[in-house]
């Protein structure tokens, strides 16, 4: 991921974005929320990103589809007046009937769910989820309170409480909490909780490639025990190796790691503000909290927008716009993947320009047999399919595939790059050439597998990716 080089001081360097045009809201209590402006800079650079939104893009918040963010936590406050008209509504059930109008098992379930309690009421009785909420989607310019980092797309959050009272909760809860938010439409979760373990338990690593299958991004903070998750035991569900986890790590208003936050560095991705944050908490009012669970609804947020600028990208095209932006900080060398703080001006203006170009898209042609493929005989290459790769792209160096194996996530092939000189401008393949200077053939056993392509610029950084999922009969 390529982004500026680092400071000495460890804070993030002096930017241009200062200068930018921002969009500062008139909410009373923004001055206390240092993570997305404050003066010594270390900040996610909100107000430029914010006044990044054309015309069009504003409007466009006043009318669906807004982006659906569940937080799944100890609930969330649905009453709080900073929240009113940021929280989702299950439209297709109808309030206090006793019935599953919807069918999704849930009866009267209208703002999300409480596993906690076993009824369709999450509110919060602990304050944690609502703050993580209020930083992800309170109203903004309102003259009231506080702002979210996604308020100006009108962002929904989906309260999911596996976590109760007391701050604890059961993983089969929170299992039935990612399921839930598939199953109705969620756009990404946000995961400001995990346990300390050797190995991770299987089911909730399952149910988080049930949300990848979902083109669902998961948010997850990298924990409070001042541990590296490189080495065993490691915070969970950050450290599972699924590809829609981004997992997220604290920093503080010096622009230093926080000294409770857990660090990785390959299997944390970023940093983002976690110390002494303000946001909403529950009944009604707001306060300061401390943890990786308030760095992660940054991430959550700045997610949100993004999938709003471009509702097309998938999870990992959100993922790789959050990484590959961020501002760089000595502080975060060997802290973390990408050794940065996630930049919101940074990331919308890629997310734009991704919206703008269509030219920037990866098309992968349909998955077919063998012998509908370039005109070879199955029976030469028995379970052999031929994938392929065309790039729109005017401004490309390179085209990477791969295949992977969708049970054990390794790669099947990993090995071929194609220039543009050698394929002038056609088509790219993931198995390489065959022996009469057609596509090759990759020669695959039954199974589920997944290609991905990587396009690079003349410079050599990543432009985007794609993944496509087929099945080998």
């Amino acid at each position: 991921f390529e982004s500026p080089p680092p400071t000495r001081s460890g804070r993030r360097p002096p930017m241009a974005e200062k200068t930018e045009k921002r969009w500062v809201p008139n909410d009373p209590q923004f001055v206390e929320q240092w993570g997305m402006d404050n003066d010594p800079g270390n900040d996610i650079n909100l107000p430029e990103a914010w006044a990044s939104f054309d015309n069009d893009m504003v409007e466009r918040r006043k009318k669906p589809p807004s982006p659906v963010i569940a937080v799944i936590d100890t609930g969330v406050d649905y009453t709080h007046p900073d929240l009113k008209g940021a929280i989702w509504t299950n439209e297709d059930e109808i309030p206090n009937n006793g019935i599953d109008d919807d069918g999704n098992g849930y009866v009267d379930d209208i703002h999300g769910y409480d596993w906690c309690n076993k009824d369709p009421d999450p509110i919060d009785d602990d304050g944690h989820g609502t703050h993580c909420s209020g930083t992800i989607a309170a109203n903004g310019d309102n003259k009231q309170g506080i702002v979210g980092v996604a308020w100006i797309l009108k962002p929904k959050i989906m309260a999911l409480k596996f976590l109760c009272g007391d701050g604890s909760g059961s993983v089969i809860d929170a299992i039935q909490a990612i399921d839930y938010a598939i199953t109705n439409g969620a756009t990404l979760t946000s995961n400001s909780w995990g346990v300390v373990d050797s190995s991770g338990y299987k089911p909730l690593e399952v149910a988080i490639k049930r949300a990848l299958e979902a083109n669902s991004v998961f948010i997850a903070a990298s924990g409070n025990s001042r541990l590296n998750n490189d080495e065993t035991p490691k915070n969970y569900p950050s450290s599972f190796e699924w590809d829609n986890i981004v997992a997220i790590t604290a920093t503080d208003q010096e622009g230093q790691i926080s000294p409770f936050a857990n660090y990785g560095p390959t299997t944390v991705d970023a940093a983002a503000p976690g110390s002494n944050i303000y946001s909403t908490v529950a009944g009604g009012k707001y306060g300061v909290l401390s943890g990786t669970s308030m760095a992660a609804p940054f991430v959550s947020g700045l997610a949100a927008l993004i999938w709003a600028t471009n509702p097309d990208l998938n999870f990992w095209q959100i993922k790789d716009i959050l990484l590959s932006t961020v501002d760089k900080m000595d502080s975060l060398k060997g802290q973390c993947t990408t050794k940065g703080q996630v930049n919101a001006l940074r990331s919308l203006r890629k997310a734009q320009q991704l919206a703008a170009d269509n030219k920037h898209t990866v098309q992968l042609q349909d998955v077919k047999p063998l012998r509908e493929n370039f005109h070879l005989k199955q029976t030469l290459f028995p379970g052999g399919v031929s994938l392929a790769v065309l790039p729109a792209l005017s401004s490309y160096s390179a085209v990477s595939t791969r295949i992977l194996d969708r049970n054990t996530w390794h790669d099947v092939v990993d090995e071929h790059t194609d220039k543009r000189a050698d394929i002038g401008g056609g088509l790219a393949s993931a198995c390489g050439r065959s022996r009469d200077g057609g596509m090759g053939v990759c020669e695959l056993d039954e199974g589920e597998f997944q290609v991905v392509a990587e396009v690079l610029d003349k410079e050599g950084n990543r432009i985007c990716v794609e993944k496509v999922s087929f099945d080998v009969d």
